[in-house]
């Protein structure tokens, strides 16, 4: 519950190894933080940072799903089905795939 002293960790991990492979993942533990407070708007802003500063890690998936959940969250339902369209078309054989494509059905979608 207590999520200001992981976050504020994962940040200064990020101001002194920004180049580090472990860099996504600490970006992606800031996003997940937010998400779990229900600050999807900011969620949806450090998911995006994963999605832009590390395009070939591997965390992007799970990043794009994420940030498509917030976007319905945020009642932005038809950027989130894109993004998780995309998800789907750019990573198919991902479980983060598979768990898109049942939200999307889950919306009346088809994916």
């Amino acid at each position: 519950g207590n999520y200001a002293l992981p976050m504020q960790g994962f940040r200064d991990f990020l101001k002194k190894y920004p180049a580090s492979e472990l860099a996504d993942n600490a970006q992606f533990w800031i996003a997940d933080s937010y998400y779990a407070q229900g600050d999807f708007e900011s969620a949806a802003a450090q998911y995006d940072e994963v999605i832009q500063k590390y395009p070939k890690g591997d965390r992007v998936p799970a990043a794009l799903l994420k940030r498509g959940l917030c976007l319905i969250e945020l009642n932005r339902s038809a950027d989130g089905a894109v993004l998780l369209q995309h998800l789907i078309q750019t990573y198919p054989s991902s479980e983060e795939a598979s768990l898109a494509k049942q939200r999307l059905e889950g919306l009346g979608v088809k994916p």
